[in-house]
């Protein structure tokens, strides 16, 4: 579980025996209290089918079992209804994440991160949310901007070339080339004068432009499903610290219904059983627990 076994170092730690023989059944425990294991108590262990364990995140229990049994042939699973999606990933977080100091009709002002006083056009902009709690049903709102280095138009994404960047964007342009070097470090296939400004990766770009989502932590104590229509943006990867999910295009049901059947009770249980578990009990609402 979530209990810590070796001093100075969070680990989660799992014995996993094994046998070269085939097995029809096999057995499963949970340590509930360490010093009670250290001592010679083994935990009680369960026993199922050998059919349990496949591909998919192994959950155990009789939660689990109450919860899914029968059930999973007869719902439709999320990912048919809706595309669940990381963040942008930037690579270099602290250069194009800024928190504003002041801000008026065209520009952004802001300290970077060596100390200096900076300012960049607001036209380049996107509202974001960073190292920001998310409560179930409360709308959001920004509490960063990110640099977007890209033109979109009728659904397509495009980089800006240097010289737009230099003619439309100037101080943002500045700003960039003064961490031209930390930018330079980052894994940019095909590297060019042309594009050494552009994200880390180009996962996500079409998602955040206007339009209706859901936004969620993945480490959470529950379930915090929130609305956005305002094209929100936020960063990261596989492992958070957000995700976001849109409609398929030919799904009839609403957003709110969508949103409210996370968020219940039930559900949310049906993840938490599933779920990877960490440090305080948080426990992980990502892309394989949830779709």
């Amino acid at each position: 579980g979530t209990q810590q076994v070796f001093q100075g170092r969070s680990t989660y730690t799992c014995l996993l025996f094994l046998d070269k023989k085939p097995h029809e059944r096999f057995s499963f425990g949970e340590v509930s209290d360490l010093n009670a294991f250290y001592a010679g108590e083994e935990p009680a262990l369960r026993t199922y089918p050998m059919e349990r364990l496949s591909g998919a995140p192994w959950s155990f229990g009789e939660e689990r079992e109450r919860l899914f049994d029968g059930a999973d042939g007869r719902c439709a699973p999320l990912k048919e209804l809706a595309d669940i999606f990381v963040g942008l990933q930037t690579s270099k977080d602290t250069v194009y994440i800024l928190q504003a100091d002041e801000e008026d009709e065209e520009y952004v002002y802001f300290t970077d991160m060596r100390g200096r006083k900076q300012k960049v056009e607001r036209g380049i902009l996107k509202p974001c949310i960073y190292d920001l709690s998310l409560e179930r049903y409360r709308r959001i709102a920004a509490n960063r901007y990110l640099i977007f280095p890209y033109r979109e138009a009728q659904g397509t994404v495009t980089l800006y070339s240097r010289k737009e960047m230099e003619e439309k964007f100037p101080w943002c342009y500045a700003y960039l080339s003064g961490f031209r070097g930390e930018l330079d470090k980052r894994s940019i296939p095909k590297r060019t004068e042309e594009n050494w400004f552009q994200f880390g990766r180009s996962q996500s770009l079409k998602r955040f432009a206007k339009g209706e989502r859901l936004l969620w932590p993945v480490l959470s104590l529950g379930a915090n499903y929130v609305y956005d229509d305002l094209g929100i943006a936020f960063t990261g990867g596989g492992n958070g610290p957000y995700y976001g999910l849109m409609k398929k295009k030919q799904t009839k049901e609403s957003i709110y219904y969508i949103q409210a059947v996370l968020n219940s009770g039930l559900l949310e249980r049906m993840v938490k059983s599933r779920a990877s578990t960490f440090r305080g009990d948080y426990y992980s609402h990502g892309k394989q627990f949830i779709q």
